[in-house]
């Protein structure tokens, strides 16, 4: 037995329903939702429509709100890690560097910041990526890292018309023609009642 079909039949199964509960989940269930107040509407509501037509009213609308509900539960998740992910991309356009200027390997550049920044294959590296070796090799490495972190920040741009086409918009347009559907049904099944 749900709590749908204690809500289509009421003041046959609701009580039943509660009975084999016990006081606490009764309670628990009255608290998070009005199931009390919905019998009380679907008592007062019996007197003036026919049952079974309301009944079959009431089944389509709550198999189309759960439908589209769901339904745009998943499209939401979908465009949360789609957005996530975007939004890590761009994190990632400042943080990464070239990895031939700081280390070699993923070990070296472990080694590296437990090192305070110096690798062991004979060059050093300080903490804000710059060789230490060498008069020139400090702008050269300040060039090659602004020119790395300026292509990504072109890549991650480049990337942003096609997000919005293939990610943004239909996620707007499926949110919105669902939420249509569903406010359709609910107001055929009001101008039914």
């Amino acid at each position: 037995v749900t709590v749908m079909s204690c809500i289509l039949y009421g003041h046959v199964i609701f009580p039943t329903f509660f009975e084999i509960l016990p006081l606490a989940i009764q309670n628990g269930f009255c608290y998070l939702f009005p199931l009390r107040e919905m019998v009380d509407t679907y008592n007062a509501i019996l007197p003036f429509v026919d049952v079974t037509v309301f009944h079959e009213d009431l089944k389509r609308l709550f198999f189309i709100t759960f439908n589209v509900q769901v339904g745009m539960g998943y499209l939401g998740i979908n465009f949360l890690r789609q957005e996530q992910r975007r939004k890590n991309e761009l994190l990632r356009v400042e943080d990464d560097a070239p990895v031939s200027n700081v280390a070699k390997t993923d070990d070296d550049a472990r080694q590296s910041k437990a090192n305070g920044g110096v690798v062991d294959s004979g060059v050093g590296v300080s903490n804000d990526c710059h060789v230490v070796n060498g008069v020139n090799g400090v702008s050269e490495t300040n060039d090659k890292t602004s020119s790395f972190k300026e292509e990504k920040a072109r890549a991650f741009r480049r990337k942003t018309a096609p997000f919005i086409f293939f990610s943004a918009i239909p996620y707007m347009v499926q949110m919105i023609v669902m939420g249509n559907m569903n406010q359709c049904a609910f107001m055929e099944f009001q101008n039914n009642v």
